[in-house]
């Protein structure tokens, strides 16, 4: 019988404990489940106020102040890069002519817009403020009536946040025509502010009566294993590749101490020496695109020099073409009319005016001068 009373009383209290504590207690669920509730509605509540700026349409305004300020300064940072040099691109000008009357005519319908549709929805944030602070005062209901009325309250908050989006997306749009021209117009200005910086800081000088037309960031692969950083400036007189990276100038172990930045000409040749270009992908797994570059050489160093460009290889082999033709002309500021040669011109040959040597190094556009090889007597060409 004792045997028989401690067994009893053992499993007693082991129910007892599982009854207060264990986690089926309806009193410990129903307290983990508001306590979810009130998380979630918190996060609602905070959905809702982050919602207030963009029912006033904040970031519109703010992309109006900042069309508005891109008009203002782009002119005067343009007006610096031309009296810097740089002479190409002519129809900028045209599109900062353009693009101001175009902006004069939308503003006014884009102002009429945003402060419409902020009537509209502030009168919806209204609605559903109320919504979501009903749904905190339910919190005492029962748990299942409680997360219905948050779901319905948080179905209210989604459909206003795509309201919301879709108001500002189509007064947005008002103003994307003169945005997009703007941001052309803004990066071929800073593409120009780049290069001329680059030009400053160069291994090399242009000559006179010379002016840059583009430049990008590339490697010349020079062979297996040999492959050199650097910049390939373009401009109306020749291509030029100018090394620019660092290199180790001290180690510790495996690990590099120290660095030092190496400027050095590296390339340069007559852009008429330019003939075409090749364009293929390269490499393993991870291919990249290479422009191998034909030339006539001399006057060029070699007759073939392969690039990996930052930049597009179709776009660079287009303008390249234009440079060597003379095409880029017609985007000069003061140029002459626009010319359509229908392929690169023909090198010219020449003979020595002290000897009467035929030259047998092509003259070509970009040449400033040729050494007649018989008697070394040198010929200025312009």
């Amino acid at each position: 019988m004792p045997a028989y009373r401690d067994a009893g009383a053992s499993g007693g209290s082991n129910q007892g404990k599982a009854s207060v504590q264990g986690p089926q207690d309806p009193a410990a669920q129903e307290a983990a489940a508001r306590k979810e509730l009130l998380y979630k509605q918190e996060q609602l509540e905070r959905q809702f106020a982050d919602l207030h700026d963009d029912a006033r349409m904040a970031q519109v305004h703010d992309k109006i102040e900042e069309v508005s300020a891109a008009l203002l300064g782009l002119p005067t940072r343009l007006g610096q890069v031309r009296a810097r040099g740089y002479q190409f691109k002519s129809f900028l000008e045209k599109d900062l002519e353009r693009l101001p009357v175009e902006w004069e005519r939308t503003r006014p319908q884009v102002i009429a817009a945003v402060e419409r549709e902020s009537q509209r929805l502030a009168g919806q944030m209204a609605r559903v403020q109320g919504e979501v602070q009903s749904a905190r005062q339910t919190m005492s209901l029962p748990v299942t009536q409680v997360s219905a009325r948050l779901e319905q309250s948080s179905a209210v908050v989604r459909n206003l946040e795509s309201d919301i989006a879709a108001a500002r997306s189509t007064v947005q749009g008002m103003t994307d025509s003169v945005s997009e021209g703007i941001r052309k117009v803004e990066s071929a200005v800073k593409t120009a502010e780049d290069m001329l910086d680059e030009l400053d800081a160069a291994s090399f000088r242009l000559y006179p009566g010379e002016y840059p037309v583009a430049m990008t960031k590339g490697e010349w692969l020079r062979g297996k294993d040999d492959e050199m950083k650097g910049l390939l400036f373009v401009t109306d007189h020749r291509m030029i590749f100018e090394q620019k990276e660092e290199v180790v100038t001290k180690r510790k172990l495996l690990i590099f101490t120290e660095k030092k930045l190496v400027r050095g000409l590296a390339m340069e040749a007559p852009i008429g020496a330019f003939t075409g270009a090749q364009i293929e992908k390269v490499g393993g797994v991870f291919k990249k695109k290479v422009m191998h570059l034909e030339l006539t050489a001399p006057p060029a160093p070699f007759a073939r020099m392969s690039l990996a460009l930052d930049g597009d290889e179709e776009e660079w082999k287009g303008l390249l073409t234009r440079a060597a033709t003379g095409d880029l002309e017609a985007e000069r500021v003061a140029g002459a009319e626009k010319k359509e040669p229908e392929a690169l011109p023909e090198p010219i040959v020449m003979k020595c005016s002290n000897c009467g040597s035929t030259l047998t190094i092509p003259i070509v556009k970009g040449m400033k001068s040729v050494s007649c090889e018989y008697c070394g007597t040198v010929l200025r060409l312009s």
